[in-house]
């Protein structure tokens, strides 16, 4: 948040209780369970795979190149209710229409520590993360292995970055605008061809 992150969608809050709103998410806090204290986290009003999520976007609604994301799943609820898996989306449209598609997915280690994700570098305006499994997978009675509370889904932290341009990543990036320069050099005969002269 300090960075002009902020959050811009969420689908659901614990208890409709602000304590566990999703921009802890962003403040860059993480609690601790022997001294009591420090920010929740976030947690979510009940647990079905793929239907709980939350989006960040950027300062300004800029689009930004990220390849990197670090979670942290440590919050104020039980262990249970963790976030083991993600999936991250991106968008350059719409914050709540995207359309978002998936980049990467993230298995959490069940540890109160900040975990490193890297990513191909991938152009995003809102970045979505999907929760799709929560807790160590200890399945409930009869229920999803991938659900070991249905109360809840929770995470501590989240961050992203933009990566250290080095000279391989800039040739790759060279080479994608030059790729769409040839591709409109192309096109520009047939262009001039269908155009009608004035007068």
């Amino acid at each position: 948040a300090k960075n002009g992150g902020k959050i811009v969608d969420v689908t659901s809050t614990f208890n409709r209780d602000e304590a566990f709103a999703a921009k802890n998410l962003i403040d860059g806090e993480n609690y601790n369970f022997e001294a009591d204290k420090g920010s929740f986290g976030w947690a979510s009003d009940g647990f079905t795979p793929g239907r709980q999520w939350v989006t960040v976007g950027f300062r300004d609604d800029r689009t930004h190149v990220i390849n990197k994301a670090v979670l942290n799943p440590v919050s104020n609820q039980n262990s249970m209710r963790w976030a083991s898996r993600v999936e991250m989306q991106v968008t350059t449209g719409s914050a709540t229409e995207g359309p978002f598609r998936t980049v990467a997915a993230f298995n959490i280690r069940q540890e109160a520590a900040n975990q490193d994700f890297t990513f191909r570098p991938v152009e995003a305006k809102y970045v979505r993360f999907v929760f799709t499994a929560n807790g160590p997978g200890n399945p409930l009675p009869q229920g999803d292995p991938n659900i070991s509370s249905d109360r809840a889904v929770s995470l501590g932290e989240i961050e992203l970055y933009e990566p250290d341009i080095s000279t391989a990543d800039l040739d790759a990036i060279i080479g994608r605008f030059q790729g769409v320069a040839n591709d409109l050099k192309r096109l520009r005969p047939n262009l001039s061809k269908d155009e009608t002269p004035a007068g």
